[in-house]
């Protein structure tokens, strides 16, 4: 499947929760969680990780074990490079260009 765009909307950051807001044109359930944990990692004190309240942190919690830093890795949301703002403006630009379909995603 092409690189496909299944939401849109704003984020809003408070308290160590990102939430997601989809805007009124999304009229079908996107299936994705909305609201994150910002965690820190002991090992790396300078690296915010997100961690799905709905979906993720319950797993974390039941599977967590002896070893909940590599299952944190497994049930967290990486960033894997910044992006500036003007390149934030550009890429999502190219990926509403190229891949909003919501023809494939409305009921």
């Amino acid at each position: 499947m092409p690189n496909t765009v299944y939401d849109k909307g704003i984020w809003s950051f408070s308290e160590g929760i990102l939430q997601l807001k989809s805007d009124a044109e999304i009229t079908w359930e996107p299936q994705v969680e909305r609201t994150f944990l910002a965690v820190r990692r002991p090992s790396h004190a300078k690296e915010i990780v997100l961690v799905g309240i709905e979906k993720g942190l319950p797993y974390f919690e039941k599977e967590a074990g002896n070893d909940p830093e590599f299952m944190l890795l497994i049930v967290a949301r990486l960033r894997n490079k910044a992006v500036t703002q003007a390149a934030a403006a550009k890429l999502k630009a190219g990926l509403m260009r190229e891949g909003w379909r919501p023809e494939f995603v409305r009921k």
